[in-house]
């Protein structure tokens, strides 16, 4: 397992989705974002364990967490924004058609290129832009190493 790797397919997972202004690695807080940066999104890592059998062959679920932040200065706030993004990330987390072809795989959950057995979204929180003008989501991604 290549943690590095999986790190960075993710991240280009999402760094590609279009209108993002920022993005990074090295996640920021809600105060360390300018309205002019949003939307948002930068990739943290969470916890990892290890499942099954201990070894050099073990899988692990490895969490990432993705920090959006949406700001709107319109009546609506930034709830639609948020909304948006977060079917993209669910969108950016599907299987490419490349994915599809291989043996045991689905479209709801991609390998990341098969380096993992999937890599989705399991838990999402957000203001819905109850802090006025800007809006945060955090997403958990989870991942599981094949071993």
């Amino acid at each position: 397992m290549n943690r590095e790797a999986i790190t960075e397919a993710l991240y280009q997972r999402f760094a590609e989705m279009e209108g993002l202004r920022s993005t990074g690695r090295k996640p920021k807080t809600f105060d360390q974002i300018s309205p002019g940066e949003c939307p948002a999104l930068f990739l943290g890592v969470g916890s990892s364990a290890s499942t099954g059998n201990p070894g050099p062959r073990a899988r692990w679920r490895l969490e990432f967490i993705v920090y959006l932040y949406c700001h709107d200065g319109s009546a609506a706030g930034p709830s639609s924004q948020i909304n948006d993004y977060l079917g993209r990330i669910d969108a950016a987390c599907r299987a490419t058609s490349a994915e599809m072809l291989a043996p045991g795989t689905g479209p709801d959950m991609t390998t990341l290129g098969g380096l993992v057995l999937y890599a989705r979204p399991v838990s999402v929180e957000t203001d819905e832009g109850s802090f006025g003008d800007r809006g945060v989501a955090i997403v958990t991604i989870e991942v599981l190493t094949a071993g």
